[in-house]
């Protein structure tokens, strides 16, 4: 099963970043409780994290600039491009809309995934980033995969200390051969070790930047 595929594509660096930032996150916990219905698996999971700055004085918009041109860059070179943002769009603040398309392995199969990729951000207090699948397709065992939504919610309202919030929905067809009492707790369990992942790599990316 695939979770956060895109996300791990278009964010996470070759290697972890090294912080010296305390990161405290929450343990994982479903938006909506995971349940398979009509033969698809619908999980919807969260995890908030919460980075302290006790030695920053003041919020610093390069903070939130650089976090954005990083995602930027991400996009522009790592995606096929179907539309993007007008050019007077990067010159202002305004949000940000792509339609891209990746083609990655997941678990021994070919995954081409098209997607809407948006960037929402003040440069003061907070940053969004979502993508939404339009189309998957795949082969081998992420042929199952029906959709996959992320969301990276960045809120820096208090001065000394950051939150970050992680969200992650995916849709997966149930294999015909699958009994549900066994595949439901399998496909919740890579849940939440996909989202594990998004702590230990993406999170530190983000870090880096504030």
């Amino acid at each position: 099963m695939i979770s956060a595929l895109l996300l791990f594509t278009l964010l996470a660096p070759s290697a972890e970043a090294a912080v010296g930032t305390v990161a405290l996150c929450q343990q994982p916990n479903w938006v909506t409780p995971a349940k398979t219905q009509d033969g698809l698996f619908h999980g919807d999971l969260m995890m908030k994290c919460k980075l302290e700055l006790p030695g920053q004085t003041q919020r610093q918009t390069a903070q939130f600039e650089a976090l954005k041109a990083g995602i930027i860059a991400k996009i522009q070179k790592e995606s096929i491009i179907h539309s993007e943002p007008p050019a007077e769009a990067f010159k202002s603040n305004s949000d940000l809309i792509w339609d891209v398309s990746h083609r990655i392995q997941e678990d021994g199969g070919n995954v081409v995934i098209r997607e809407i990729a948006f960037i929402q951000t003040d440069l003061k207090q907070n940053l969004i980033y979502r993508t939404h699948s339009k189309e998957v397709k795949a082969d081998g065992m992420a042929g199952f995969l029906k959709s996959v939504n992320f969301t990276m919610k960045v809120d820096a309202s208090q001065l000394h200390s950051i939150e970050v919030e992680f969200r992650n929905e995916v849709k997966v067809e149930r294999p015909w051969y699958a009994i549900d009492f066994i595949f439901s707790p399998i496909a919740q369990n890579i849940c939440f070790e996909k989202m594990n992942k998004v702590k230990t790599r993406l999170l530190p990316w983000v870090v880096s930047f504030l």
